[in-house]
């Protein structure tokens, strides 16, 4: 039960890195708008951008999590704590845009968190415990063959059409990022429970490099789709669709590659399934709210440094009255042109 629980935990962990690091890699998405995408000005841009590298670094922090998250717990018990993660959008709304939630917002809040909670608690050692033994490579070639196909089509319909494209481009990545999420669980069961695990004989086998090469495709393939949603649409949509897609797909494939239960029992399942869709539900709420909107708006547009800079020049200017009355003080004679001062 230890590590089933550890894996919740750091779950929950990456999922909070991962929002945080897409509020800043989408800061550097819209620096990015109008250059001709792959072109070098625009890889230099990305590769120059603090801000996206910032939050790239914080997204490879929280991938390092989910790695060890999903080598010891299955996606029916992750997947709806990463959905409810999306509700720490909430919290980065009230902390930084200073926004107020309805109560409609916060009820999605506690049904995300509520959600994820229920799910939790279905958990089973003798039943949610990952195994090697239990890995259908065949079924996985086939799960990353139908999100390669999938992805790509969705983005290339996703970049013809004139309206409703970020839904569709946020859809394409939500699918390539349930390959990487997939080859992340395969390549971590392999670390910690295959034949070689926690060995550097692991670097040997060529299915740990096909893996690890596969992996490095659909996470290029995912982030790309991601930038080029971003500069195309509202981050809140494109951001939103990608991450309630890439958190539920996995859960069929847990079932489908790794021999997962979803429902583990007629009384556990019925309270595992509805906390998911509870889970889903309540993180849609806050995901797709007009206070989420305004805090990457904030976020994207420079407002918070700029805020930060006005209070900083009215500090300035306090400073500078304060230094003038005092002369004044001193000076009587400088009284006269002071005033004059002051009141321009």
């Amino acid at each position: 039960m230890f590590l089933l629980t550890l894996g919740v935990v750091l779950a929950a962990v990456s999922s909070v890195l991962f929002n945080f690091g897409l509020v800043l890699q989408k800061q550097g998405a819209r620096e990015q708008k109008g250059l001709r995408r792959l072109s070098f000005n625009w890889i230099k841009g990305y590769l120059t951008s603090k801000r996206w590298l910032a939050g790239t670094s914080i997204t490879i922090c929280g991938y390092a999590s989910e790695l060890v998250a999903f080598s010891i717990a299955p996606f029916a018990l992750l997947q709806p704590v990463y959905t409810a993660g999306l509700s720490t959008l909430a919290v980065f709304s009230v902390l930084v845009a200073k926004e107020r939630f309805s109560r409609l917002e916060w009820t999605g809040v506690i049904m995300a968190v509520a959600g994820a909670s229920m799910v939790v608690a279905t958990a089973r050692p003798d039943v949610d415990m990952v195994a090697f033994d239990k890995i259908a490579w065949g079924r996985l070639e086939t799960v990353l063959l139908s999100s390669a196909v999938v992805s790509i089509a969705l983005f290339l319909v996703g970049m013809r059409l004139a309206e409703r494209s970020e839904v569709v481009l946020g859809l394409a990545s939500g699918v390539a990022f349930t390959g990487a999420e997939v080859l992340t669980k395969a390549i971590g069961i392999e670390i910690a429970h295959g034949p070689h695990r926690m060995s550097i004989s692991l670097l040997a086998q060529p299915h740990t490099w096909s893996i690890a090469a596969g992996l490095l495709f659909f996470g290029i393939l995912g982030t790309y789709f991601l930038q080029v949603g971003f500069e195309h649409g509202r981050a809140l949509i494109v951001g939103g669709v990608m991450g309630l897609s890439a958190d539920m797909l996995p859960l069929l494939s847990g079932v489908a590659v790794f021999g997962e239960k979803l429902a583990p029992g007629v009384i556990l399942g019925t309270l595992r399934i509805s906390g998911i869709m509870l889970a889903l539900l309540g993180a849609s709420l806050v995901a797709f709210s007009e206070k989420t909107q305004h805090l990457v708006d904030v976020l994207s547009s420079g407002a918070v440094d700029g805020e930060e800079d006005r209070v900083e020049g009215e500090d300035n200017l306090k400073d500078l009255e304060v230094s003038i009355h005092s002369t004044v003080a001193r000076n009587p004679e400088v009284e006269s042109g002071s005033r004059e001062t002051l009141d321009l």
